[in-house]
């Protein structure tokens, strides 16, 4: 029998209350962003033994599937990273500083953490639309759809897909996803997991993107200023205190700028205190993004 979402969230809150225990109050969010997966120790309170939070290949709808076991606040998780076979195992990263470069990341949840594991290989996965059949180069292979069209390709590789125009449904048909307008050829770069549909299909009209909000928020002395601005649409949109922005794309990036005011400085981000004054950040996967200000 499988199990549901809805249902392993039901079985756990039953094994809790069974055993006297309150409802854990910390949530970690770990995304896989390539080609690997992440598995994690402790289980969450309540998990099956033979269900273990791991997260799979990338399932685009329109994010990977993500695991978000939940803990007791402060309990200390060890999230190890799994690359797939053929993936260098030595060039994996992490979102958290902290966790340094080895494949296994300990971590103490608290509230909602989140942590992404890189890989140095990233998967591009193509979705049937309008278009027909589709060729990828590299490896100069032509998807017809009848089978599942995914590839893996080293970060920060140059990726083309070509249609043949004389097949697509209607004049107006554009791809979606990483790749936009109705061009003949699409070039894409593996910053990390990718996602194109071929064509914009009536028929079948799947949202492939979703509008995503963004959070910041602020701590310490008041005075200071964030900037966002959209790496497609170059857009810039301020926020002096905290506040949520809309309208993004899952997956697209952003950059934010932090902006010292007459009575505040920038000190560090409190979610990334490695990063400069100015970040790259990707909607859905850094959430909240948090700057901390000091007395200037």
């Amino acid at each position: 029998m499988r199990l549901t979402s809805d249902g392993l969230r039901r079985m756990t809150s039953a094994i809790l209350k069974a055993g006297g225990s309150e409802t854990p109050e910390a949530q970690l969010v770990a995304v896989p962003d390539g080609a690997g997966t992440l598995q994690f120790d402790p289980v969450e309170a309540g998990r099956p033994s033979d269900a273990p939070c791991t997260t799979n290949h990338p399932v685009f709808d329109p994010l990977p599937v993500v695991c978000t076991p939940r803990y007791a606040e402060a309990t200390t998780v060890r999230v190890t990273a799994v690359p797939d076979p053929g993936v260098d195992a030595t060039r994996v990263r992490w979102s958290n500083y902290r966790c340094g470069r080895a494949l296994t990341c300990t971590i103490t949840v608290r509230r909602r953490t989140y942590l992404t594991a890189r890989f140095p290989r990233a998967y591009l996965s193509i979705d049937p639309g309008s278009f027909g059949p589709v060729t990828v180069t590299p490896p100069g292979t032509t998807c017809t759809f009848e089978d599942a069209c995914q590839f893996t390709f080293d970060v920060g590789q140059k990726v083309t897909l070509r249609r043949d125009p004389a097949q697509a449904q209607n004049p107006t048909d554009q791809w979606f996803g990483s790749c936009t307008g109705a061009g003949e050829t699409c070039t894409v770069t593996m910053r990390a997991d990718e996602y194109v549909r071929a064509g914009d299909d009536p028929r079948n009209d799947i949202p492939t993107r979703v509008p995503e909000t963004l959070t910041l928020r602020y701590q310490g002395r008041k005075g200071g200023r964030i900037v966002v601005t959209a790496l497609r649409s170059k857009q810039s949109r301020k926020c002096s205190r905290t506040c949520t922005l809309a309208g993004y794309r899952l997956r697209d990036y952003v950059l934010v700028s932090a902006r010292r005011g007459r009575r505040a400085r920038f000190a560090r981000w409190a979610d990334a205190p490695a990063s400069g004054r100015v970040r790259r950040v990707r909607i859905g996967l850094q959430n909240p993004v948090v700057a901390v200000f000091r007395r200037r």
